[in-house]
């Protein structure tokens, strides 16, 4: 949806812009003048290099906004590697099935919850050489992972994308430009 992209672009530039680097501010300012120094010439978060700090940052609010979470994979070294929302999958990639047609009850929107709901294990989906599917699990402590939930006791695994109430409304506005084009 065209309306929908322009939205999120919009909200992307207003709020990330040309991203954000941090800014040291101990007592010791040629220490504050040296971290500084170092980050902007040495420092890339991005396990992968594909994309600058800012870029990444971009990247992970679009997804954000777009998807309702996000994820990334903390690294050795301080580097982290992206993982957007739609990898993040129930084994099986159909529901909460897995391949053999067995419900796991235990295994919510990709994520593997215990008995308070409570997420211990995040199921990534990743291709083989072959080009067969398979799910790494990936324990909690290992993923740094940000939802927009809507509700205050957090009893859902995912996240809600920032458009899913205009949704429909958005759709409409679609159907009627397209109608009339």
């Amino acid at each position: 949806n065209s309306l929908a992209h322009a939205l999120v672009e919009r909200s992307v530039d207003n709020i990330i812009g040309e991203g954000m680097t941090p800014k040291p501010v101990s007592s010791d300012g040629g220490w504050n003048q040296a971290v500084s120094a170092w980050w902007k010439k040495n420092y890339q978060a991005d396990a992968m290099a594909r994309f600058s700090n800012a870029e990444l940052m971009r990247v992970w609010f679009r997804s954000y906004l777009r998807d309702g979470d996000i994820g990334a994979l903390m690294l050795k070294g301080g580097q982290v590697q992206t993982i957007e929302s739609d990898y993040i999958q129930s084994p099986g990639g159909f529901g909460d099935m897995y391949t053999d047609g067995r419900a796991d009850p235990n295994v919510i929107d990709g994520f593997k919850v215990g008995a308070s709901g409570q997420a211990q294990t995040a199921y990534v989906a990743t291709s083989t050489p072959g080009g067969e599917t398979v799910w790494k699990p990936v324990p909690i402590r290992h993923l740094l992972f940000h939802a927009n939930y809507d509700r205050a006791n957090r009893t859902a695994t995912r996240g809600v994308p920032a458009l899913a109430i205009v949704r429909p409304l958005l759709e409409q506005i679609d159907g009627t430009k397209e109608a009339v084009v």
